[in-house]
């Protein structure tokens, strides 16, 4: 683990996230609901979704 500097806005939004959903096992901050990693599709999927 390493700390990461992020913009105070951001936190707002992450630290709701961490109480709700908590982290995986291994650290990450977003998986699937199995615990597994998100694949490169997904997020490509996800990305495109918030651009619009």
């Amino acid at each position: 683990m390493r700390d990461v500097p992020i913009p105070p806005e951001l936190v707002k939004i992450l630290r709701p996230h961490l109480e709700t959903f908590g982290m995986a096992k291994d650290g990450r901050l977003f998986r699937t609901r199995t615990d597994g990693v998100i694949s490169g599709s997904a997020y490509a999927k996800i990305w495109e979704e918030a651009r619009s």
